[in-house]
C-alpha cells in the first residue's frame, strides 16, 4: 500500500542519513586524530632543532676557544714570576667559557649599568645548571631572574673541561662587560 511505501522510503533516508552522518563523524575523526599526529610530529622537530641548534652553539664554544688558545703565544721563560696574575691555563679557558656562555645568554635590559651582580651556581657534570645563588646583586626582581635564565638557558661547556669542571662556581654580571673589566 502507499502507507507502507511511504513508510519504507521513510525508513531508507533515515538509514542514508544515519550512515551519512557516521561518515561525516569518522572524516572529523580522522582529521582530529591527524590534526594531533601533525603537531606532535611539529614539536618533535622543534625540539630537535632546539637541541642542534644548542649543540652547534656548544660547538662554536669550543671552536673559538681552541682558536683563542692556538691564538696565545707560548709562555717565554723570562716571564715574571706569577705572570702578572694571569691564569692562562685550561681552567682560566674553562672559566672563561662559563663567561662567554652567560653573557651570550643574558638580556641586560634594563640592568644598571656598571653595576656588578655576583651569583653562585651549581650545575653537574654535562654543565646544567641546577641551582643559583644570589650572593651580593643590586639588581630587581626581573634583572635577577635574567641573570637566572642566562645561567640556565643553555649548559655551560663541559666537553674538553672534564679535568678542570667546577661544581660550584662564582660568576659576576655587569653590563657593559669591557667597561666593568677596566
Amino acid at each position: 500500500t502507499r502507507l507502507d511505501q511511504e513508510q519504507e522510503e521513510r525508513r531508507r533516508q533515515e538509514q542514508v542519513d544515519l550512515t551519512q552522518d557516521i561518515i561525516r563523524q569518522q572524516v572529523a575523526e580522522r582529521r582530529q586524530r591527524l590534526r594531533e599526529e601533525y603537531e606532535a610530529i611539529k614539536r618533535e622537530r622543534e625540539a630537535a632543532e632546539k637541541l642542534t641548534r644548542r649543540q652547534e652553539q656548544r660547538l662554536q664554544q669550543l671552536a673559538d676557544l681552541q682558536a683563542a688558545a692556538a691564538d696565545r703565544p707560548a709562555p717565554s721563560n723570562d716571564a715574571p714570576a706569577g705572570n702578572r696574575g694571569e691564569d692562562t691555563g685550561l681552567l682560566a679557558a674553562y672559566k672563561a667559557a662559563m663567561l662567554q656562555t652567560a653573557d651570550q645568554n643574558w638580556n641586560h635590559i634594563g640592568a644598571p649599568e656598571l653595576t656588578h651582580c655576583k651569583v653562585r651556581f651549581t650545575q653537574i657534570p654535562g654543565g646544567e645548571v641546577i641551582n643559583v645563588e644570589f650572593m651580593s646583586c643590586p639588581y630587581d626582581s626581573q634583572g635577577r631572574e635574567f641573570v637566572d635564565r642566562a645561567l640556565r638557558k643553555t649548559p655551560m661547556p663541559y666537553s674538553g673541561f672534564e679535568k678542570v669542571f667546577l661544581r660550584k662556581v662564582e660568576l659576576t654580571f655587569c653590563y657593559p662587560r669591557e667597561e666593568c673589566t677596566r
